[in-house]
């Protein structure tokens, strides 16, 4: 497909090098293709190829309409931020951050506070960026499963999309489970946010919501660790908008209270 554009490339193991020493990443590329027929492959491959070789896009290259429609809130691993670019990221979670992106037509872009400031208030760009990202709660392909392990009881919900927001969606959780008929019941939610392809959930409704907590961990661990684009391998207590860090043996005392018979 790269020679195709008149590039030659090497193979190396998660990745190519052309002659100049660019790098090209095939997670995006191998997330994509996990989720779709072999049948398929070819197309997705093409266009992939042509995005890569596409010129990059930059703030630039948006009028401020533009810009306002793109801006979307995304999770993200606090490492994989550089240190200086995002110092006022909101943490939500140990190793979690929350940032406005832009998302172009072919790549999604992740600009500094800084020239985001040049662009407009950032309390308002961060809140059109919320907005942006309920719309796409409601709106986003997804594929979405009520999964059972064990008992019918313990049973949790999977979303899994080729967008690269589907986990980012639980920053938007209301318009999530309202989507698929769901809603808190006062005592929060269970999250996982393996990858950023994935979000598993648990309406917290009593005490059998604890069986579900050993679910959740298990998808969280797994994505996390042989998926593209890994994000956490913990499950999250959210209520009341504050993320919670939870384990099987490990539960906070606010969740223990909720769900006690």
């Amino acid at each position: 497909m790269f020679a195709q554009h008149g590039v030659t490339v090497e193979a190396r193991r998660d990745h190519l090098v052309d002659g100049t020493g660019r790098r090209f990443s095939l997670w995006n590329l191998a997330s994509v293709c996990a989720m779709l027929d072999e049948q398929q492959w070819p197309d997705t491959i093409t266009h992939h190829v042509g995005v890569l070789l596409s010129p990059a896009p930059s703030l630039s290259d948006l009028d401020d309409e533009q810009l306002a429609a793109a801006l979307v809130l995304r999770l993200l691993p606090r490492d994989g931020l550089a240190p200086d670019a995002h110092p006022g990221a909101e943490q939500i979670a140990p190793g979690l951050v929350v940032v406005p992106a832009v998302q172009t037509e072919h790549e999604i872009l992740t600009p500094s506070e800084r020239d985001l400031a040049l662009r407009g208030d950032l309390a308002l760009l961060r809140a059109r960026a919320q907005r942006n990202l309920e719309a796409l709660a409601g709106s986003a392909e997804v594929h979405h499963q009520e999964v059972v392990v064990d008992r019918p009881e313990h049973a949790v919900h999977v979303m899994v999309g080729e967008s690269p927001f589907v986990a980012s969606l639980s920053l938007a959780l209301e318009t999530v489970l309202g989507r698929f008929g769901h809603a808190d019941s006062g005592y929060g939610v269970l999250v996982a946010t393996p990858y950023r392809h994935q979000l598993g959930y648990r309406v917290v409704d009593g005490p059998d919501s604890i069986g579900a907590v050993g679910h959740l961990a298990d998808l969280a661990a797994h994505g996390f660790s042989a998926a593209p684009g890994p994000l956490s391998p913990h499950v999250h207590w959210v209520h009341e908008g504050q993320w919670h860090p939870v384990a099987p043996d490990a539960l906070p005392e606010p969740l223990v209270r909720a769900i006690a018979p």
